[in-house]
């Protein structure tokens, strides 16, 4: 298991940005092409794949190809378990080399199969699903080189991830265009692989980059009784943990709900928006109008997205999860919902909802599963939960045959047996509102106690008794030496006087409670390392709790 990380050295702005730019251009052009289906279907329809079959053969075409699709878009999520542990065994350059090969034969399959064949097809769309993610993810760590524009980064990788939808766009007007077949166009993606495979040996890392710990920033003296007190930092509590611990974990419960849901959902429309829109509007022109739009719209929804990367927007949302899962769960029920309405204005409102609700979804279970469960582990947590996805993913063929059989309603039309369908999905994700919302109420409780604690921590600072303004005490043997300035933060605490200093009286200082609590431990140990830097003579530390379990109260003495 790999928990190493390239070293946080100095790398020149050209490279990091000649990196992250090498990054882009894998996600662009082979981490989602799987999920462009919708244009790529009549390319293939007009290739001539699967046409010994029909409608009236026990086998239909319908079938078969729905097949080929469900299979890519699951692929594209159930590989993701042996993809994180490869990731995390050997590393970012690995993993993308292992993907370009993937492109290299998903798209050789496919372009040189028998057309009629029933397992080449399937088997090529697959692994080219799966070949996806295997780029994809290694361009992840590449976010890590901008330290404190990391969720920005990570959104403009998801953006290019939208963009890539449109790679079978391309395919669509090279065909209508140019009349390229199926076996040419493939072929000729086979290299887009190579590409991969070349800049991926000559460029990735070995070892997934990681931006250096931010400098702790010089703080003035505040005591708790101050008017200005610091926000508290809380430490993600399931990083670092055991793998285990972390898939047992309630996040991970519910990051896993969150990710099948809106990934069946996302395959289910990508799959079937063409019957649907065949249902829904009768007039052949009018549909062929709409469906062509949406292969459009789908890799141009990056524009919105964009917008929402470079205002800020983006950055906001996901620095702030449950905000995060709230707004991308409503996004996901408005475009879910429009459905139901069947009119060329609301569908086009849909089109363009879609993608960004979809770079969203992804946006948002990369940052969160980064951020609570850290990259040690980022591999496989992403992978376990994208397994659990892929394998409801698989039910769409089920799905989709109880709509052609009209199960729903066996005396309606297709239109109705859709229309139940969009209605059951466009509001089942009501529950994923549950665990934001109960979170952040005991979030609130939780502060509202630690405020009473602080509270009383300020009362007992007035108490003579029990002096927490001078938490750091030592003798004063060095001469002028400047100690507000030069300790870092740490200033001379009031109240004495030069003839104390003068008489040899302990020099008392004080380090804010937040700067102190940023070393990341209450041991004496850690505490005695860290204020031998303040004071030359030999220290003892105490650690003592103002209350159990919100203050520290810190003395060192020197020894006598």
């Amino acid at each position: 298991m790999m928990h190493h990380h390239e070293p946080p050295l100095e790398i020149s702005k050209q490279k990091r940005y000649f990196l992250f730019g090498m990054a882009c251009t894998h996600v662009l052009l082979a981490s989602g092409e799987a999920y462009g289906w919708t244009a790529l279907r009549p390319v293939l329809l007009d290739s001539g794949l699967f046409d010994a079959y029909s409608e009236t053969t026990t086998l239909t075409r319908s079938a078969l190809m729905n097949t080929v699709a469900t299979m890519g878009i699951a692929g594209n999520a159930l590989c993701k378990l042996p993809l994180g542990i490869l990731l995390d065994k050997f590393g970012p350059r690995a993993t993308a080399v292992t993907g370009a090969i993937m492109v290299m034969v998903g798209s050789l399959l496919l372009g040189l199969c028998d057309k009629n064949n029933t397992v080449l097809p399937v088997l090529g769309y697959l692994i080219l699903g799966m070949a996806g993610p295997f780029l994809q993810m290694p361009c992840f760590q590449f976010s890590e080189l901008f330290a404190h524009k990391k969720a920005s980064a990570m959104a403009y990788l998801i953006t290019f991830f939208e963009l890539s939808t449109g790679v079978f766009w391309v395919f669509g007007e090279l065909h209508y265009q140019y009349g390229l077949d199926m076996k040419t166009l493939f072929i000729g993606y086979s290299f887009v692989g190579l590409y991969c495979l070349v800049t991926a040996l000559a460029f990735w890392p070995d070892m997934p980059y990681r931006s250096a710990p931010p400098i702790p920033q010089a703080q003035s003296r505040v005591g708790l009784a101050a008017a200005q007190k610091p926000a508290p930092v809380v430490a993600p509590l399931l990083m670092g943990k055991p793998l285990l611990e972390q898939i047992m974990s309630v996040q991970f419960g519910y990051l896993v709900c969150f990710l099948s849901m809106h990934i069946f959902r996302q395959g289910f429309l990508l799959g079937t928006i063409g019957p649907q829109v065949e249902a829904f509007f009768p007039d052949p022109v009018q549909a062929e109008g709409l469906k062509g739009l949406f292969n459009v719209i789908l890799p141009l929804g990056f524009i919105p997205m964009m917008f929402c990367t470079a205002s800020g927007f983006a950055g906001f949302i996901l620095s702030r999860p449950r905000l995060a899962f709230i707004v991308v769960t409503l996004l996901s029920m408005v475009y879910g919902l429009l459905l139901m309405v069947h009119n060329e204005p609301t569908f086009i409102a849909l089109f363009v909802v879609f993608p960004v609700a979809r770079q969203f979804v992804f946006s948002t279970f990369f940052s969160f599963a980064a951020n609570t469960f850290g990259y040690a582990s980022f591999g496989r947590i992403a992978g376990v939960a994208s397994t659990f996805a892929g394998l409801l993913q698989l039910s769409q063929t089920f799905l989709v045959g109880l709509v052609e059989d009209k199960f729903f309603h066996p005396e309606g039309d297709a239109a109705a047996n859709w229309s139940t369908v969009d209605l059951v999905l466009g509001t089942v994700p009501m529950f994923l509102f549950i665990y934001p919302i109960i979170s952040w109420v005991l979030e609130m409780q939780k502060i509202a106690r630690e405020k009473d604690d602080l509270d009383g921590a300020a009362e007992m600072e007035e108490d003579e008794d029990f002096d927490t303004n001078a938490p750091l005490m030592g003798r004063h043997d060095h001469g002028d030496r400047d100690y507000a300035g030069a300790r870092g933060g740490m200033a001379m605490a009031g109240g004495r006087g030069s003839e104390e200093d003068e008489a040899g009286a302990p020099m008392m200082m004080s380090m804010s409670y937040s700067e102190a609590m940023s070393y990341g431990s209450q041991s004496s140990s850690s505490f005695a390392a860290l204020y031998s830097k303040y004071v030359t003579e030999d220290v003892k530390v105490v650690v003592r709790p103002v209350t159990p379990d919100s203050s520290i109260h810190i003395s060192s003495l020197g020894n006598e």
